[in-house]
């Protein structure tokens, strides 16, 4: 099935089946456990790595925490070393340079070799830590992006979203959203930010392999509606 770049209507549609299916909001969740802002500084089992812990398994990384300690150690550790370097929180993926997608690949590749996260549990957890910035993928959305899940293709997919989001604030502006930081208010997902609303168009399309419905398919649908209602 082809890719579709997301547009305005795309990104809405998607964010209905992936709200049915992600559990009490899962992100949001964690958002609100851990807010203002995600810390590992600390490794504290009922803290925040903890409510992070939960959120990657629950969404397939299925770290066997046997030692949890140990593991939240090591996500301490990389949390002190990388923090300051990382672009600013409040730096969105739109408005992000060559040199923040350098920081971010490389903080990237220095989660790969962490217990139990991989690939894909490293995207999550650096989109955790930098939600405005960072993009999470999955294998199969890996697979459509990158050659490889290593830290040059995590690079490549940065910049492939963030000219997704260039594209996607384009077409808003077109729809009348005039300002690309309202679109999650547009499309009902207040307090998300533009790289998690493209993950999760990228899971209900790649991952999921649900089509987002043509122009003339919906017209069809609706004028059965107004039949039906008449």
């Amino acid at each position: 099935m082809a890719y579709q770049k997301p547009t305005l209507f795309g990104l809405a549609y998607a964010s209905r089946p992936f709200h049915e299916v992600d559990g009490d909001q899962a992100f949001e969740t964690l958002c609100r456990e851990t807010g203002p802002a995600l810390n590992l500084r600390f490794p504290d089992r009922n803290g925040h790595a903890q409510a992070l812990l939960k959120w990657l398994n629950n969404w397939g990384c299925r770290i066997a925490a046997k030692s949890p300690d140990t593991l939240f150690q090591s996500w301490s550790e990389w949390f002190r070393q990388w923090k300051p370097r990382l672009p600013p929180a409040d730096l969105a993926l739109i408005d992000a340079g060559e040199r923040d997608f350098e920081v971010l690949a490389d903080a990237y590749g220095t989660l790969l070799p962490i217990y139990g996260l991989g690939p894909t549990g490293a995207s999550k957890l650096l989109l955790a830590v930098r939600p405005a910035s960072a993009m999470a993928w999955d294998a199969e959305i890996q697979k459509r992006f990158a050659p490889a899940g290593d830290r040059a293709g995590y690079g490549q997919m940065l910049a492939r979203s963030k000219a997704e989001a260039e594209d996607l604030a384009a077409d808003a502006a077109r729809c009348g959203v005039t300002d690309w930081r309202s679109i999650a208010d547009e499309i009902g997902r207040s307090g998300l930010t533009l790289p998690k609303l493209l993950d999760e168009y990228h899971w209900v399309t790649i991952t999921r392999r649900h089509q987002i419905p043509a122009v003339g398919d919906l017209q069809r649908w609706m004028a059965w509606h107004a039949e039906a209602t008449a």
